[in-house]
C-alpha cells in the first residue's frame, strides 16, 4: 500500500511497516530538510497556512519532526489537534495513539482522560487509559502509576459503563487478560484484589500476541495473520491447526481484535488488515489503527513493539508487518 515503508524481511524479531506519508506537504518538508535543515520548521509554518484545518497534516508533520529527533516540535505540532477538535473523539483518539507511540505518556493520558469524560459509557475509554497508564508505569517504575492502570483495567472488565455495556464481552475478556498481565509484570501486593474472584486471576503466557484497536466506530477493521505454514487466521477462520486463535470479531466498535498462540512454530508470521470504512474516511479522514505485537507475552523475556497505522482507503489484506520466530 502506498505510504508504507517495507519492514526488513530478513531480520529475526518483530518488523512493523512504518507509515511514511507520500503526500505533497511531507515531500516538501523532506526536501527542505535535505537542503536547509535549520529552515524546515519555517517551511512547516508556511504549509500550515494551507492545511490548518487538517488533523492528518499535523499527524504527518509531527511524525516527520519526530523522525528527525525534533521531539519538542513534534509535540507542539500535535497540540494543534487539541485546539481544532477538543470534543471530537475520532480525532482525540487518533491524537492519543500517536502521542503514546512517540512516548509522550502524560500528554497521551491527558487526551484519553478527555475522551473518557466525553464518552464515559464506552468501554474503550477505560481500556485505553489502562494501557496508557501501564506503559507509563513501566517507564517511571512507579507503583502509583501501576495502580492507576489497575483501576482502569478493573473498570473496563467489571463496571457497567452505560448504554454500550451490552455486547461488550470481547472487550471485557481482552481487558481481563491485560489486567492479569499487569499483575504478572508488577508487584501484585500493591493491588487490592479482594473484590476479584480468584478464578479470574490467572497467568496465561503466550509465544505471540497481536492486538489492534482503532479510532472510528463507523469503521470495521479486521486482523489477519498468516502463519508459517501458510494457513490464515481471521474472523472467518478463527482457529488454526497449530493453535493460533482469534477469539473475537468486533464489527461495531473500536476493537480490540487479537491473535494469540501459546506454542508457536518457528518461521514468519505475516500481519495484515482489512478496512471497511462505511464512509468514515470520506467524513473524517484516514482511520488510525493502534497495533501492538508481543513475543513471549507474560514471560520474563517478553518483547513488545507498537506502531500507529494510518489507513487512508478501504482494502483487503493490507500488509502492516511481520514477525519472525
Amino acid at each position: 500500500m502506498a505510504g508504507y515503508r517495507s519492514a526488513n524481511s530478513n531480520a529475526t524479531g518483530i518488523n512493523l511497516d512504518i507509515w511514511n506519508p507520500d503526500n505533497t506537504y511531507t515531500k516538501n518538508l523532506k526536501e527542505h530538510y535535505t537542503l536547509a535543515p535549520s529552515k524546515v520548521y519555517k517551511k512547516y509554518l508556511e504549509l500550515k497556512k494551507i492545511n490548518r484545518n487538517s488533523a492528518v497534516f499535523y499527524i504527518d508533520s509531527a511524525r516527520f519532526f519526530y523522525q528527525i529527533k525534533e521531539y519538542e516540535l513534534a509535540l507542539r505540532i500535535l497540540s494543534n489537534i487539541v485546539e481544532l477538535y477538543p470534543e471530537h473523539v475520532f480525532f482525540q483518539r487518533m491524537l492519543a495513539f500517536n502521542l503514546l507511540e512517540f512516548n509522550f505518556y502524560t500528554e497521551g493520558i491527558e487526551v484519553l482522560e478527555r475522551v473518557k469524560n466525553i464518552r464515559p459509557y464506552q468501554g474503550p475509554s477505560y481500556r485505553d487509559l489502562a494501557i496508557a497508564w501501564q506503559r507509563y508505569s513501566e517507564h517511571t517504575r512507579n507503583n502509583q502509576d501501576a495502580a492507576q492502570a489497575f483501576a482502569y483495567f478493573k473498570a473496563a472488565v467489571f463496571e457497567h459503563w452505560g448504554e454500550d455495556s451490552d455486547g461488550s464481552e470481547p472487550l471485557r475478556m481482552t481487558a481481563l487478560e491485560e489486567l492479569n498481565h499487569l499483575l504478572y509484570k508488577t508487584d501484585s501486593n500493591i493491588f487490592d484484589l479482594e473484590d476479584i474472584q480468584p478464578n479470574l486471576l490467572f497467568s496465561m503466557p503466550k509465544d505471540i500476541r497481536i492486538v489492534v484497536s482503532w479510532n472510528s466506530r463507523a469503521a470495521d477493521v479486521d486482523l489477519h495473520i498468516t502463519e508459517p505454514s501458510g494457513e490464515e487466521v481471521s474472523y472467518s477462520k478463527p482457529l488454526s491447526k497449530t493453535g493460533g486463535l482469534m477469539p473475537y470479531d468486533d464489527v461495531d466498535g473500536f476493537g480490540p481484535e487479537e491473535y494469540m498462540i501459546r506454542n508457536a512454530t518457528k518461521g514468519k508470521y505475516h500481519i495484515s488488515l482489512d478496512l471497511f470504512s462505511n464512509n468514515s474516511i470520506e467524513l473524517f479522514g484516514p482511520v488510525s489503527v493502534s497495533l501492538d505485537v508481543f513475543t513471549n507475552y507474560g514471560k520474563k523475556n517478553e518483547k513488545h513493539k507498537k506502531t500507529t497505522i494510518c489507513l487512508d482507503k478501504e482494502g483487503k489484506n493490507i500488509p502492516v508487518g511481520e514477525l519472525i520466530l
